[in-house]
This record gives C-alpha cells, structure tokens and sequence, in this order.
C-alpha cells in the first residue's frame, strides 16, 4: 500500500495502491501510520505509483458499504490530511500522475509540491458532493484566490497551468522528478527542527483558525449532504456516466 526506503535524511513514501491509488479507509489509515513511523529527523517525500499520485476518492466502495462507513471515512479523510499538513518535518509532494479532488488535497497538504505528469484538479461538485471544511481551508491555503476557480468549475488542469497558478513550485521531467524532490528534501531538512516546525506553524496558523471555526459550524450539515440520497444518487450516476466511457 505504501513502502518507505530513506536517502540520508529524507524518508520516501511511495503510495501503490489500487492502481491509481484510490483513497479509502484503510490507505488514509496507512498515511497516518507512515508517517508517524518516519524517524523524527527526516523530511518526507510523498510520491505515486508512475500510474498516479492519487486519483481521489473511492466512490464505489461509499455506494456499496453502509452510511456507517461514509462517516468513518470522511473523518479519517479529514484527519489524515490534516496530519500530513501539520506535519512539523519537510514534506514535499513528488506528484508523478494524476492528483484529482483528495488526491488534489492531499498534494495541497504537502509543503512543497513538484510534477512531472498527469492532471490536477477538485471534481468533488461535478461528482455532487461538498469539501469538508478542512480538505477545503488546506485547497485555499495552497491557491488561494484560485480555489474558488477550481471547486466552481471542477476543471483539470495540467502540469504547467498547475505551476502557473502557484500550485506546484516546478515542473520537473518524470525521469527527474523523485531526485529533484529527495535534493529539495534534503536541503530543508537541515534547517534547525524547532525553526522549520515553528515557521510552518506561523504559515499555516490563519488557515487552521479558519478550520476552527468552519468545522463545527458546517460539520455536520457537510456530513449529512454525503448521506443524503438524493446526492448518493448523483453520485451513483457520475460513476455510471464514467463507466458508458
């Protein structure tokens, strides 16, 4: 699901799973394990498979098990994008294929983000379904002014257009792309721990308060449009609609 080598002080962490590396459960419980398991001294690499960063959410598994684990999973969701993001360590987003809706959000979460190939996006409203508040605040914290573009329209957009906006910080050649990010990792990691944790704290403080206040107030309504059937319907026609591809 997810292997970890090191390079001196820069831990890999490559996502293989599904594929595409579909987000469910069980892989959001795996980022959460890996990267508590990175030793303290490291900076991350997040990296995909050369088929995907990750291509988002599997809404398939929400229509076929129980609203029980809609619920799960979209706190796990929330959770779990939220470690990577308050991550005290470096971490950078080696995005190697496509990133799209949590995919995008959780390349969002990385500190820096590189890319070589694939397209990048939010679709969650093309699918029917509203950003949880947290997913939603770490979009904007990454492309500011742009997200409201991206959440609106749903659009894909690619490598360049994605540097373009700020979203990624290079564009880099896919034979290229994991030594470029292991080099970057390097380099900040050898800035002082303390002064690299506290000086992310600063840069992400106005966004966590905004998740503070935006979560209780639209928690639960967000919740309950995912278990509502009216947009389960929807759901289970934007997956018929891919399948007649």
């Amino acid at each position: 699901m997810i292997t970890a080598e090191r390079h001196g002080n820069v831990s890999v962490l490559r996502m293989d799973y599904a594929k595409v590396n579909v987000i469910d459960l069980e892989f959001m419980t795996a980022i959460v394990e890996q990267f508590r398991a990175v030793p303290a001294t490291d900076a991350i690499v997040l990296t995909g498979n050369g088929r995907a960063f990750s291509a988002g959410v599997n809404l398939k598994r929400l229509m076929v098990d129980d609203l029980s684990y809609t619920s799960e999973f979209l706190d796990m969701l929330s959770g779990a994008i939220l470690e990577v993001f308050l991550h005290p360590r470096p971490v950078i987003a080696a995005i190697d294929g496509h990133a799209i809706a949590g995919g995008f959000i959780l390349a969002a979460a990385c500190d820096l983000r590189l890319m070589s190939a694939g397209l990048t996006g939010m679709t969650e409203l093309k699918v029917g379904v509203p950003l949880p508040s947290i997913l939603r605040e770490i979009a904007r914290h990454s492309i500011g002014h742009y997200t409201q573009s991206l959440v609106l329209t749903g659009d894909l957009i690619d490598a360049q257009r994605a540097y373009e906006i700020g979203f990624v910080d290079a564009v880099v050649e896919p034979e290229k792309l994991l030594d470029e990010a292991i080099t970057r990792a390097a380099l900040l990691a050898a800035v002082p721990a303390a002064t690299y944790a506290l000086t992310k704290r600063t840069l992400k403080f106005e966004a966590v308060q905004r998740m503070e206040v935006a979560e209780p107030e639209f928690g639960a309504e967000i919740r309950a449009t995912w278990h509502d059937p009216e947009i389960r319907a929807v759901i289970a026609e934007y997956l018929e609609s891919i399948a007649r591809k």
